[in-house]
């Protein structure tokens, strides 16, 4: 699956897991397959890899924003987005280190499947 985290957070999280990014992680690092973090737990530290194809939903709080993620060939219906987890925590883009050269053999793949974001944008 790709996903590289310790055995005891694992064992701890067998399903579906988590993770906040705020202020107190280091080492950031995302490239177009997957992101790299330091986080703390216990006090502490823990190298992570999470594949983009593994994470299943994205919430930003702090602007009432949240995406469900679904593999192409799931069954359609209404998404209810559970953001209790993180609603008390603001998105600090400050520390981020994204790297900004992908190749230009990633641009323009993709499942040409066009997604209309309307029906989660709030309506006033």
């Amino acid at each position: 699956d790709g996903i590289e985290i310790p055995s005891y957070l694992k064992a701890e999280n067998p399903e579906e897991m988590t993770i906040v990014l705020q202020h107190q992680f280091e080492d950031l690092v995302v490239n177009e397959d997957a992101l790299w973090v330091t986080l703390r737990f216990n006090g502490k530290p823990e190298r992570l890899r999470i594949p983009f194809a593994a994470v299943v939903s994205f919430a930003d709080p702090s602007v009432n924003f949240g995406l469900q993620l679904k593999m192409a060939g799931e069954p359609e219906g209404e998404i209810e987005l559970d953001t209790s987890a993180a609603q008390n925590f603001d998105l600090d883009t400050a520390d981020l280190n994204i790297e900004q050269d992908l190749p230009s053999s990633s641009v323009g793949k993709g499942t040409g499947k066009v997604i209309a974001l309307d029906a989660f944008r709030k309506k006033n």
